[in-house]
Order: C-alpha cells, then sequence, then structure tokens
C-alpha cells in the first residue's frame, strides 16, 4: 500500500529531524544537531534508545492524525518505516510486523479515534431509554451543560451504558440541546 502524498510527507519530516536533543532546546523543523554551531549545539542528548522512543513517539501522534483523516487506506506500518521508526519497535526479531504500532494508536471499531478525543472523559445520562438505545444525547435548552467539541462520552440510562462517542458539536432544536457525534458507537448488549 502506497502513502497518501500528506502521509509521505509528514513521515519525511518526521524521518529527517534529528530528535537527539528534543528535550533540551526547541527546534525548527528537520533541525540536525551536526548542522548546529558549537555555541548552539546543546551539550545534552538523549541515549540513541531515548531518541528512537521520542522519534516513534512522534511518529505515533501524527499517525494516529493521519489514520483518522484517511481511514482504511492508511498503513500505519508503511508510514512508521518511511518515518525512521526504529526497526525494533516496528518488527519482530524474524523481521514480521509487531504489534507495537497497531498497539500504539487508537481504535474503536477499526476507525481511527477522533484526534484529541481523550482529553475529556464523561458519562452522561440519557433522557430516556428510547434515547439511550439510539444515541440520542439532549437536553433541555434552557439546561446548562459544558460538553465541548472533542468530549469522549459514555451515554448510559438507569445505571447501564448505551454505548459511547465523541462529540463534534451541540445544536440547538425544538427546544433541546442536541449532540450531534463525530463518531458514536452503540453497544450490542448494554454494559
Amino acid at each position: 500500500m502506497t502513502l497518501s502524498p500528506l502521509a509521505a510527507h509528514l513521515a519525511a519530516e518526521i524521518n529527517a529531524h534529528d530528535w537527539s536533543d528534543a528535550p533540551y532546546r526547541f527546534d525548527r523543523a528537520g533541525h540536525r544537531r551536526d548542522w548546529d554551531s558549537a555555541s548552539r549545539r546543546s551539550q545534552e542528548v538523549l541515549t540513541p534508545d531515548q531518541t528512537e522512543l521520542v522519534q516513534a513517539n512522534a511518529a505515533m501522534v501524527v499517525a494516529q492524525v493521519v489514520g483518522y483523516l484517511e481511514g482504511e487506506s492508511f498503513d500505519p506500518h508503511e508510514f512508521a518505516l518511511m518515518a525512521g521508526v526504529a526497526r525494533n519497535i516496528r518488527l519482530t526479531a524474524r523481521g514480521q510486523r509487531s504489534g507495537s504500532i497497531d498497539a500504539a494508536l487508537r481504535k474503536d471499531n477499526d476507525l481511527y479515534d477522533t484526534p484529541g478525543s481523550t482529553l475529556r472523559v464523561e458519562e452522561r445520562q440519557a433522557y430516556s431509554l428510547e434515547d439511550a438505545m439510539t444515541g440520542m444525547l439532549r437536553t433541555p435548552e434552557e439546561e446548562p451543560h459544558n460538553l465541548a467539541p472533542r468530549t469522549s462520552v459514555t451515554l448510559s440510562f438507569n445505571g447501564q451504558s448505551y454505548g459511547h462517542g465523541v462529540v463534534d458539536r451541540v445544536e440547538v432544536r425544538h427546544g433541546w440541546q442536541v449532540v450531534v457525534w463525530d463518531r458514536y458507537t452503540t453497544y450490542a448488549v448494554p454494559r
């Protein structure tokens, strides 16, 4: 599978950056420590293993967003390779894909989670059983709410969870504040 132009450019930029002094100074994109003058070169550097982990983490953060935008056409393993993620992270000792790349990405029902959706997680009560079963989250227009975009919500009713989703926005409809989901998953059996 070939990477899209966007994914290929992002991977190339991650690969081109020198991550060895990342926690010690702010650099421009494409920074190479060996190009720094002696006066600008950081005296502190990460070990090679630490540098590999910083680069791999940066690659997985970007891969999460690219996977969300591109869906099934995105190959995170190819992206990791092109982003310069170390072989020992990407592959097993026998050269097969390790589970590390897939485990580093958040998915729900084989779809990449909404970027930033782990910032806020809340449980909310549905207005009725029917609302809970259909994934409808609404409150009367006059009641305050604090559901911001990208908030992850578990929708419950009478002590059971019926599904979860990520808020896209809240709209006022016929006297109700109604959550419009970026993504929503209904549980087959309430939990």
